[in-house]
């Protein structure tokens, strides 16, 4: 039924055996690739520390020679400690080469330039002598020790933590964004249980071996997984400490856009921002978002389509549309972000001009930035003229839609009834929410879910958005056109030479109401009283141990405060490409169970299908042959059938056929032929498509479609055990 099967019985064990040391072969470069990967950006975020310390070229050659020396201690069969030795010797032996050779070309006419090029290789040398010397031992312990690479595997873990320990609490300053070594540090985890997988299979001899690779490879979807629903519970419950309003970018703080009612909130006093503006400020209010959608489900949300607000800071001078508004005066602010996302726009309504500023080197601020403002003056009397504004009916039902809540359109109708003016009514449902209610940062949980409700009527106390979220309710079943404002409130009582210092518990919500020709106009309906039994304090403290420096260094560059060059953008241009894909990912970000299911099956596609796809894209007919075979056992693989120790190809394929009625015979000796054959005729290549066909034709025959989906998706049959005194698999 065969060919060549005596061929194959006598050839079988040396072509195993050679093939069994080739894929061992491929194994070890996969392994030594992806350690080295790893220990790649280890060195980088190294290096983002010392970078004014470390010269990059210097860190990438020494990083190379490192792994090089490490390779050739492991060739030579040196010893640890020896080779250690030897490799520091050698290193120090570099040095004092490179001292020579550069002091023996010193030109007279420039010394300087020489003693500076020495004191820079000095300085990399001795801040990088450790690193590089434990990426030596490292890379000669893993390729001389067999088991060694689990342990390296935990000794990258502990050099991540080191290298992040500084980076918590929501200050990064190693990266433009969080997303960037969020990202990163997802690929690394996912490398490093890549590594533990192959180093497992590496050394199987026998099926325990299979099944404690198998479970690494559970592991590996398992894991996303968990780093997924960590890091949403973790958003969550950083957004509840942030009462509602503020939600953490994995290091630094930044706006949630869909503000949620918490049961019960804390505030941190860290200090986000610094504010400086020309002359005395009042009660500011800055804005971050405008939440100007409704649903009765989801709350108020930040809607950028309607808005058309600019949201991002942009990397050139951006000038926004002014829709002239009467009432108003130029207001010029400047904002040096400390713990924020560096990227947020935050400003006092409404924006004209946006102007990013060159930061200075060693920079203690994140980003620094220039904002014009329109800030309206509009007073009681001329917004009392105003009268009721005209709006065009699809933004007029939009600023209206108030969920067909009853209960608070009762409430509103009672609060104004009697009350005429379009000012009026706004006024009465401000007052009424400030002087019937009490400030609360434990506002209680709801028996029925709906935490408005039981802020309105029953528990009567609450913090921001809450009365944010009644008013503008409210005046929107009232026929008002509303929306919410998020963002900080500036208190003019910690002024310190015109810098105003902002901290996360100065998060706040208000509303915004439109007059018209005199634009969208700021209310704050908070209530000042505390809730009875409550008693607490807004730290709001000048702290001058850590504002004094901060002050200090933007006096002392000032002059460094120029604008970044560019031409301003055009329409619709207000958002650069990364903002958008960091914008893009933070969205993807509240998928995370189909982003985990997307990384799984992914994972699964790639150990199954991607070793097979030069040889099934090959235009050689062997490869392709041998391609389609293993393909084919692959599937096979994935419903538990495969090969039992000691059982030769030719009897596998028979008991495919005997037992479970699947016949691959005529593919099988295709394979044959490409792989012992002399020849591979044009012939052969034709009957391989028709031969594939029908084995899979049979395998679909013998298998039900729901047993093929939900196997081909699991991890079975992925990592195959090499059976005792074989070598070599289907």
């Amino acid at each position: 039924m065969f060919l060549f099967s005596e061929r194959n019985r006598n050839e079988r064990g040396s072509f195993s055996e050679e093939e069994g040391k080739k894929q061992a072969a491929r194994r070890f470069r996969l392994i030594f690739f992806l350690r080295s990967a790893v220990l790649a950006f280890l060195s980088i975020n190294l290096y983002l520390y010392l970078d004014e310390l470390v010269s990059p070229i210097f860190l990438g050659f020494s990083f190379v020679a490192a792994i090089a020396g490490g390779w050739w201690a492991a060739r030579s069969r040196l010893r640890v400690l020896p080779a250690l030795g030897i490799a520091a010797g050698a290193a120090w032996l570099v040095r004092e080469i490179f001292f020579f050779l550069v002091r023996a070309g010193i030109h007279p006419a420039v010394p300087a330039s020489s003693d500076f090029l020495l004191f820079g290789f000095d300085r990399s040398f001795l801040f990088l002598f450790a690193p590089l010397l434990l990426l030596f031992l490292l890379t000669l312990c893993t390729l001389r020790f067999r088991r060694f690479l689990r342990v390296e595997v935990l000794i990258h873990a502990g050099l991540m933590a080191a290298l992040f320990w500084s980076q918590g609490h929501y200050q990064l300053t190693l990266y433009p964004h969080p997303l960037i070594p969020a990202i990163a540090v997802i690929v690394v985890v996912l490398g490093e249980l890549f590594l533990l997988i192959l180093s497992q299979e590496r050394h199987q001899v026998d099926g325990g071996g299979k099944r404690r690779a198998g479970f690494l490879l559970f592991l590996l979807p398992m894991a996303v997984l968990l780093l997924f629903v960590m890091l949403d519970h973790y958003n969550r419950r950083a957004v509840s400490q942030g009462g509602g309003l503020i939600e953490p970018t994995l290091f630094r703080f930044d706006f949630s856009e869909y503000v949620q009612l918490e049961s019960e909130i804390s505030m941190s006093d860290d200090l986000v921002l610094l504010y400086r503006t020309e002359g005395p400020a009042n009660r500011m209010l800055l804005r971050r978002y405008v939440l100007s959608g409704y649903k009765k489900r989801s709350g108020f949300f930040h809607d950028a389509e309607r808005t058309g607000t600019l949201n991002r800071v942009p990397d050139y001078p951006v000038d926004l549309d002014d829709p002239g508004y009467r009432a108003r005066r130029s207001v010029r602010q400047e904002y040096f972000m400390v713990n924020f996302d560096p990227s947020s726009l935050i400003a006092v309504n409404h924006p004209v001009r946006v102007v990013p500023l060159r930061n200075w080197d060693s920079s203690s601020f994140l980003r620094v930035y220039r904002v014009f403002s329109m800030f309206s003056e509009a007073g009681p009397f001329e917004l009392m003229d105003a009268g009721k504004p005209e709006m065009e009916d699809p933004d007029y039902k939009y600023y209206t839609e108030y969920g067909g809540d009853e209960r608070i359109a009762e409430l509103a109708e009672e609060v104004t009834d009697g009350v005429e003016g379009y000012l009026d009514k706004v006024l009465s449902v401000n007052e009424y929410l400030q002087s019937n209610y009490y400030y609360s940062l434990k506002p209680g949980v709801s028996t029925d879910g709906n935490q408005l409700h039981h802020f309105l009527f029953e528990s009567k106390k609450g913090y921001c958005s809450y009365y944010a979220f009644s008013m503008a309710l409210m005046l929107r079943s009232l026929g008002i056109p509303a929306r919410v404002a998020v963002g900080f409130f500036v208190d003019p009582d910690l002024a310190v030479l015109n810098f105003y210092p902002v901290r996360a518990n100065m998060a706040h919500a208000w509303v915004e109401v439109y007059f018209g020709e005199y634009g969208w106009i700021d209310f704050d309906p908070t209530s000042r009283n505390l809730a009875p039994g409550e008693n607490f304090e807004f730290n709001f403290g000048m702290d001058m141990e850590t504002l004094s420096p901060l002050i200090e260094e933007i006096l002392e560059n000032q002059s460094r405060l120029e604008a970044e060059e560019g031409t301003p953008q055009e329409e619709g241009e207000g958002e650069d490409f990364s903002s958008r894909v960091v914008e893009f990912a933070r969205r993807l970000m509240n998928y995370w169970y189909l982003v985990a299911a997307l990384l799984y099956v992914a994972m699964i596609a790639a150990f199954r299908f991607v070793p097979l796809l030069p040889g099934l894209l090959s235009r050689r007919p062997r490869k392709q042959a041998v391609a389609s075979f293993r393909a084919v056992t692959m599937r096979l693989a994935a419903q538990g059938i495969s090969r039992l120790s000691g059982e030769s190809r030719e009897e596998f394929v028979q008991r495919l056929e005997s037992r479970y009625g699947i016949d691959i015979s005529s593919l099988f000796g295709i394979y044959q032929r490409a792989r012992f054959a002399p020849r591979f005729e044009r012939k052969d290549k034709s009957k391989l498509k028709r031969s594939r066909k029908e084995a899979l034709r049979s395998y679909r025959e013998a298998v039900p479609r729901y047993k093929r989906i939900f196997n081909l998706i699991s991890p079975r049959g992925m990592v195959h055990g090499v059976p005792r005194g074989k070598k070599g698999g289907a």
